[in-house]
């Protein structure tokens, strides 16, 4: 059983690296993933069919490690924000860039594509890159083109301005904002992909109540909710996290984040039964709670 369950998360699964190199996530009490842990999660990954890999400019620290990493096997998903792309003021220039960060990555193309921000897109120089990264897919550089936001709204906005292949958006039992059946129907009546990300809200749906963060006090009504839902059905809030994207049949991909090996592990090795989940009673629209940026 375990066998099926593991190949199941991990095909589906995009490694994120927000991680490594850098102090992210709200739960994160480890600090900085060193080198040699970062090496270890990605050796296991490629071993245990993990074949995608997250990552930005904007995520520091995490160059030297990826460069100095064997990633031959891998499928990169590359985020770029307006604050590198802003200084391609020309074709000639993005280009430049843009096979640095493919060589630098031992890479022969981009398996998706993404700008970091929706207003990113949006934005008069957005609209340049894009025209860029439309002729780089045509050559076989890139499979696809899309964008990473926070909400559906924004994509939406992007909609009406771009034809795009991928779209990479928070989902959690707390932001079920994803879950809108009219949204999802326009995303896949344009066949574009769906990617979830922040599937344990940054890792603040793992923390125990006595160690939720004081900024989060107004909202504990809202997360007894959860805790008394673990406790009733006898759960275990990383695997109900994992069931809740996995078993939703509208996601393609899902990003997940790890602060060590171990937490890796835990996941492939997680006891999830896919029977269907009523969670709607937890959903929030409190964008002071969902939204991290807010945070």
């Amino acid at each position: 059983m375990y066998s099926t369950i593991k190949k199941k998360i991990s095909s589906k699964l995009i490694l994120g690296t927000a991680q490594f190199g850098d102090v992210y996530g709200i739960s994160n009490k480890s600090g900085v993933l060193r080198k040699s842990e970062a090496s270890k999660i990605l050796k296991f990954s490629i071993n245990n069919n993990i074949r995608y890999l997250d990552t930005s400019n904007e995520y520091k620290g995490i160059k030297k490690i990826l460069e100095k990493s064997n990633l031959k096997n891998w499928k990169i998903s590359m985020k770029i924000s307006r604050k590198i792309f802003i200084k391609s003021n020309d074709e000639k220039k993005f280009n430049l860039m843009f096979f640095k960060i493919l060589k630098s990555l031992k890479q022969k193309k981009f398996e998706y594509f993404l700008f970091h921000h929706s207003s990113d897109l949006i934005s008069k120089d957005g609209n340049r890159i894009y025209k860029f990264l439309l002729k780089l897919k045509r050559r076989g550089l890139i499979n696809k083109i899309g964008v990473s936001a926070y909400s559906p709204n924004e994509i939406k906005k992007v909609l009406n301005k771009y034809r795009i292949d991928v779209v990479q958006l928070p989902f959690n039992v707390f932001d079920q904002r994803l879950n809108n059946k009219n949204f999802l129907k326009k995303l896949k009546s344009m066949n574009i992909e769906i990617h979830a990300r922040s599937i344990f809200l940054q890792g603040l749906l793992l923390l125990k109540e006595k160690e939720l963060p004081r900024k989060f006090i107004k909202s504990k009504p809202h997360f007894k909710k959860w805790y008394n839902f673990l406790k009733r059905n006898n759960a275990n809030a990383l695997e109900e996290c994992l069931k809740f994207v996995i078993s939703n049949p509208n996601i393609d991909k899902y990003v997940i984040g790890v602060n060590s090996l171990a937490d890796l592990k835990g996941i492939l090795l997680s006891r999830l039964n896919f029977t269907k989940q009523r969670l709607n009673s937890l959903k929030s629209n409190n964008l002071n709670l969902i939204d991290p940026r807010n945070w």
